[in-house]
């Protein structure tokens, strides 16, 4: 359906007629006869959008832009707040006299508007709301039985508010947010001052506050805002009350912190926002050598101040840390502020801070945990690159590339000691790059689990079930996350549009991405599924653009394979239809595709011993690494190794096995590595190329042959 771009018509009066209805505007009511319904502000602003483009379709993301005015909103928000107006208008969805939806566009609103009552004026009044601009004056028994009726309904709030004190259902002002959680108090926690008197002693009062935000996240029965937005509010002076409201929480947590010689002073305190009640507060004056103790007593402090009982497990968690060097603690905190920043130069400034930390605690897996996000972060940054691996300043670009990302690789296999919810987000990505689907969602979901008010965490998860074809529960998702996150919304639109790509939703698609890329300039991948999609709309000029902006300073990105190979999507119609918009943007068609290797293409294990057994393998490396250098590999019956050609990529004596519906090779630079293996649909063996597999690095391409061959 074509929707019609229409100019605003002017202001509606105040109070204005919808049917039989007066709407009183600045009252948030409705009325009708001696019925008077209470309306939420943004639920009238809805409304009042809808009439002032009465007969008009308009779209669900025009709506969405207008009225939350840049304010990220999940997909359900506007949803609701339809439900709310068709509730309070008795309005039948199937049925309706007021709204109409249109599906997969937006709504209409078809009831008449009109300034003046549809019936006779003078036998059918609006009921006028006390608070409205019309005034009158009341007589003192209806003002005495208005006092005590609200001092009676005061006293009934204030005890079910005692019992629960977390449930309370309001409107806030991020459209995101529209109601606190029902289910759990919800918290966030602001940096902690630093008051060390030393600039350089911020990194020490952040990274204690980012470990209470993750130790409280840990806890089932809270609900915790992501450090992102919390931090959005550091250095500024603003009233408690309108952060808990734009972060849509109960309760707030400040602090500060003092280090010097040896000793740590640390004072929090827990508000109740929505009373500016002090919960609880508490000074620690400790020996540095204490700071761990010092955490987990504020923790403990707040969760019992909020009266939630810690699981079994959660106590169990609760009782360890990450190392028991406080040295080792410090350094890496240090470095975790580096990486904060978000800037090449700095990251590898972290590197160092990071290495150091495990010298002085070689087992300190969140060290190595960083360390693997940190080379896979910024993998293809020349710059970064070039500071990390000084030996190969001269070097070409792809030589740093390969290095940075073996690093990654091994670094994250070293944190798997005490995996963390950081070390299972890394994971997660190099297994989607690696097409193994299912350990990829399954590291996914462990990240979430360690990690509740991870962002990073929530977005892996998010891109794998999209990647899945689950976009509904990814829309969920989404919603979820933008509400631990309201302050950061550029990734969550990103995946939402992306969501909103697999499902042909296009304009919606473009539209959201590009507020994504407003809130994320920097963020060149945002491009990629707009300029797809684009081209399927058939605005190729907009979509050469995109595509452009997506290459931006990366010509290994310019071939259709290459290009494909970090977009893993499951399903072969999506698959079809990104490679089909990138070519229209201007990508390169390759002879031959390398990127169809969804779920129906991959071999069980069973098939791949088959297939190996007593066989001659025949191979290509078609990664940007490797100028398609051929590689040979002669298997016995069993599957193992018994000779390579010139090109070695596998240790020598060492076992192959196949677990899992994998094959697992000693390889040269992985260790012991496992790939999923896909039957090419265009292969032969004359291409070298009826088989597939994938690494961190890219596609191989083999076929095989009988050994006497």
């Amino acid at each position: 359906m074509d929707i019609k771009l229409v100019a605003q018509r002017p202001a509606l009066a105040d109070p204005f007629w919808l049917r039989d209805w007066c709407v009183h505007v600045s009252a948030n009511r409705l009325s009708r006869g001696s019925t008077t319904l209470k309306l939420e502000p943004r639920t009238m602003e809805v409304l009042v959008y809808l009439a002032e483009r009465a007969d008009e379709v308009v779209a669900r993301e025009r709506l969405e832009e207008d009225v939350w005015r840049g304010i990220v909103v999940g997909y359900d928000s506007l949803s609701n707040t339809i439900t709310k107006l068709r509730k309070a208008f008795s309005d039948d969805p199937h049925h309706p006299k007021i709204i109409e939806t249109i599906p997969k566009v937006g709504y209409r609103l078809i009831a008449k508007v009109s300034a003046s009552s549809p019936v006779d004026v003078g036998n059918a009044k609006p009921v006028i709301p006390e608070n409205t601009s019309r005034r009158h004056k009341p007589n003192t028994r209806t003002l005495i039985g208005g006092v005590v009726a609200l001092a009676a309904l005061a006293i009934v709030a204030s005890v079910i508010v005692w019992f629960r004190p977390w449930e309370q259902e309001r409107e806030v002002t991020s459209g995101s947010r529209e109601a606190l959680l029902l289910d759990k108090p919800s918290i966030a926690v602001l940096a902690f001052d630093n008051l060390s008197g030393d600039p350089e002693q911020e990194y020490f009062s952040d990274g204690m506050t980012d470990d209470l935000i993750t130790e409280l996240s840990k806890v089932s029965g809270l609900f915790v805002i992501a450090r992102g937005s919390s931090f959005v509010y550091k250095g500024k002076s603003a009233d408690i009350r309108d952060i808990a409201q734009q972060l849509g929480v109960r309760y707030v947590l400040q602090g500060s912190v003092r280090k010097a010689e040896g000793r740590i002073r640390i004072n929090a305190q827990l508000v109740d926002a929505t009373t500016g009640a002090h919960l609880w507060a508490q000074r620690y004056d400790e020996s540095l050598a204490d700071v761990f103790t010092v955490q987990d007593k504020v923790t403990s402090k707040i969760v019992a101040a909020l009266k939630v009982k810690l699981t079994p497990r959660e106590q169990a968690v609760a009782a360890g840390h990450d190392t028991p060097n406080v040295a080792a603690y410090d350094t890496f905190l240090k470095g975790w502020a580096l990486l904060r920043t978000k800037t090449p130069t700095d990251a590898a400034k972290a590197v160092a801070f990071f290495e150091q930390a495990l010298k002085l605690d070689p087992n300190y897996s969140r060290a190595y945990a960083a360390l693997a996000q940190t080379y896979w972060d910024y993998s293809v940054d020349r710059k970064f690159n070039n500071l990390v691996n000084p030996a190969l300043t001269h070097g070409t670009q792809l030589e740093n590339s390969y290095l940075v990302y073996l690093k990654a690789w091994r670094f994250l296999q070293r944190a798997q000691g005490k995996p963390s919810s950081q070390a299972y987000t890394v994971s997660a990505r190099m297994l989607q790059l690696q097409r193994r689907f299912d350990a990829a969602m399954a590291e996914a979901r462990k990240a979430v689990a360690l990690g509740p008010s991870d962002p990073a965490a929530h977005d892996v998860l998010i891109e794998n079930l999209i990647y899945a074809g689950d976009v509904e529960e990814a829309l969920r998702r989404i919603d979820d996350s933008i509400r631990l996150d309201p302050n950061l919304p550029g990734e969550k639109l990103f995946l939402k549009g992306m969501a909103y790509y697999t499902q042909g939703r296009l304009q919606e698609a473009v539209s959201i991405i590009e507020r994504a890329r407003i809130h994320n300039s920097r963020q060149t991948r945002y491009a990629a599924i707009q300029a797809a999609a684009l081209a399927e709309l058939g605005q190729l000029d907009e979509a050469k653009a995109a595509l452009e902006d997506y290459l931006s300073g990366w010509t290994t990105y310019a071939a259709l394979n290459w290009a494909m190979f970090y977009w893993p999507f499951q399903r072969l119609e999506t698959v079809e239809r990104l490679a089909n918009g990138f070519t229209k943007a201007g990508l390169t068609a390759p002879l031959k595709p390398y990127y169809l290797a969804t779920k129906q293409y991959r071999l069980t294990g069973e098939q791949i011993k088959a297939l190996l057994s007593n066989k001659h393998v025949i191979g290509i490396d078609r990664s940007i690494f490797s100028d398609a250098t051929e590689f040979e590999v002669t298997r016995d019956q069993g599957g193992q190794i018994v000779r390579q050609g010139y090109l070695a990529l596998f240790r020598d004596g060492e076992e192959t096995r196949i677990e899992n519906d994998l094959l697992c090779d000693p390889w040269l630079d992985f260790g012991n590595y496992c790939v999923a293996v896909y039957r090419n649909p265009d292969g032969s063996p004359n291409t070298i190329d009826e088989y597939l597999f994938f690494t961190l690095m890219g596609t191989f391409s083999f076929s095989v042959f009988d050994s006497a061959s």
